[in-house]
């Protein structure tokens, strides 16, 4: 029964996530309602809520930031941070066009011209930024209360995780994009080393 349910509930929310997607780029973001996606869905709008928190998260997605925060965790201990921060880019960026390209391109555009959008992106990425603080903190072996390293990093891939959401399409070499962006920082604030063990 569980393996059923969970798939029931992947197939709602992937079709609340098609509805929304579709009545946006056909009617806009701010002409279409929560019933509308919910109807478009076969679903009522209570069961849209339990899914999605508001219009907006339609866009988003909580499985592709856990997923770069597991690439993180998995990155090894030696390897400088920076270095990883290049690695959940490029793995971020491919990830999202698994999810599908219309999608970015569409957020990405919407980002520009609502409010509300850009709002919950940032909402988002502070969130995200929390544990991998925690995450960096713990591959330095620093107390982030006392060592400012782990807040600096994760505000630093808060930074890519925006530029990604933002950039919309980069083209078709992705990794030089990230390689370039890992460059400016090296330039800027040099190499963040693990500390030894």
């Amino acid at each position: 029964m569980t393996g059923r349910r969970e798939r029931n509930r992947t197939r709602t929310h992937d079709a609340l996530r098609e509805a929304a997607l579709g009545r946006f780029a056909r009617q806009g973001f701010d002409a279409t309602t929560v019933e509308q996606v919910a109807d478009d869905a076969d679903v009522s709008v209570r069961t849209f809520f339990r899914y999605f928190p508001c219009k907006e998260a339609v866009l988003f997605g909580d499985e592709h930031r856990d997923a770069m925060l597991d690439v993180l965790r998995s990155r090894p201990a030696d390897e400088p941070l920076v270095q990883s921060l290049r690695v959940m880019g490029e793995m971020g960026w491919h990830g999202g066009a698994a999810t599908g390209e219309a999608r970015r391109e569409l957020r990405a555009e919407l980002m520009r011209t609502h409010p509300s959008i850009a709002g919950y992106a940032r909402e988002q990425v502070a969130v995200a930024e929390l544990e991998v603080a925690r995450i960096a903190a713990d591959r330095l072996g620093v107390d982030p209360a006392v060592d400012l390293r782990p807040t600096v990093f994760a505000q630093l891939w808060g930074s890519l995780a925006r530029f990604s959401l933002e950039r919309g399409a980069v083209g078709p070499d992705p990794a030089s994009v990230f390689d370039e962006w890992a460059a400016a920082l090296g330039d800027l604030v040099g190499e963040v080393v693990p500390a030894s063990r």
